[in-house]
């Protein structure tokens, strides 16, 4: 599946069809700010770490894919991957036939881990 998709077609927030304006703007504002920081300062423990920086920057339209190439999705079993598999589903939702039921609390994970989970 990840090997069929189309790498440099991808969905942001900023493509939602509701657009982004008040408390999430500001909030999508300055977590993009966070976030070009922690990825300046470099000082990641882990790889998945960065990564996982890059997909929120990426989804909050801080940044193009140019930056950064995307990585295969790796084991189940690390933590991590529970906030970077939403991510990287949404930002490929529209090559993706998903169930609008699952499509939405996907979104909301997304849209928590993009705009809060990541400065933790």
């Amino acid at each position: 599946m990840w090997t069929s998709l189309d790498k440099k077609s991808y969905t942001t927030l900023l493509d939602e069809e509701c657009p982004v304006q008040g408390f999430i703007e500001e909030l999508r504002v300055k977590m993009i700010n966070f976030l070009h920081n922690a990825l300046k300062d470099g000082s990641h423990p882990r790889e998945n770490y960065k990564e996982i920086l890059q997909l929120a920057l990426l989804y909050l339209g801080g940044c193009s894919q140019d930056e950064f190439s995307f990585r295969i999705p790796g084991a189940l079993h690390q933590v991590m991957v529970k906030a970077i598999y939403p991510l990287k589903i949404v930002l490929f939702t529209k090559q993706l036939n998903m169930p609008q039921r699952e499509l939405k609390g996907t979104k909301r994970v997304a849209h928590s881990v993009s705009l809060t989970y990541v400065c933790f």
